[in-house]
């Protein structure tokens, strides 16, 4: 892919809950490049090309679980009739654009990239992810899925408890056929 860029740092917001990533994909005649200069700066976005499917494909670096990505076209491409679409992923998002009056865009086909290209065609990308701590503290999901564990991990043992609870009444039961219990009060 084009127009690669430095790996997500995320010190300007160390504490938050997700990670937001934004840019500015400027789609040129010579091919999609994340716009970077003086008044447009991207975050995250690590490169932007075309998939093989003729989507365009905006590569981040992070390894939190799938997010949200908000793609708008400018001014441009509106006028043009194009409007676009997400396919989020864990590190790569491909957006299908569709032009009124011709359907879904294959971007690999030149007809079809000359419908989107230009000199200020652009789209603004915005995406939110979980935080995926790298300091070793635990996502939210992660918490979860440990919570679930710890709960399952007790009711094994509390079943395993109750099956030991039962044998011994039944063992008390054939020695002293006298003695006998009601099995609610064990449950």
């Amino acid at each position: 892919m084009a127009n690669e860029y430095a790996p997500y740092q995320d010190a300007w917001q160390p504490d938050n809950t997700s990670i937001e990533l934004a840019g500015v994909v400027r789609l040129l005649s010579t091919g999609p490049e994340i716009l970077h200069d003086g008044p447009h700066v991207a975050r995250g976005l690590k490169a932007v090309g075309i998939s093989a499917s003729g989507l365009l494909e905006i590569e981040y670096e992070t390894t939190s679980p799938v997010g949200i990505a908000v793609p708008q076209i400018d001014e441009t491409l509106a006028s043009r009739g194009i409007i676009c679409g997400p396919s989020v992923g864990d590190s790569i998002t491909l957006v299908r654009f569709y032009r009124v009056g011709t359907g879904s865009l294959d971007l690999n086909n030149a007809t079809h990239y000359g419908y989107v290209a230009g000199s200020s065609s652009n789209i603004f990308v915005y995406f939110n992810f979980p935080r995926h701590r790298g300091d070793g503290s635990p996502t939210l999901s992660e918490l979860n899925a440990s919570a679930i564990a710890v709960l399952q991990t007790d009711v094994a043992a509390l079943q395993s408890e109750n099956d030991e609870l039962r044998e011994r009444v039944e063992a008390l039961e054939t020695f002293h056929p006298i003695l006998t219990f009601d099995e609610t009060e064990f449950l």
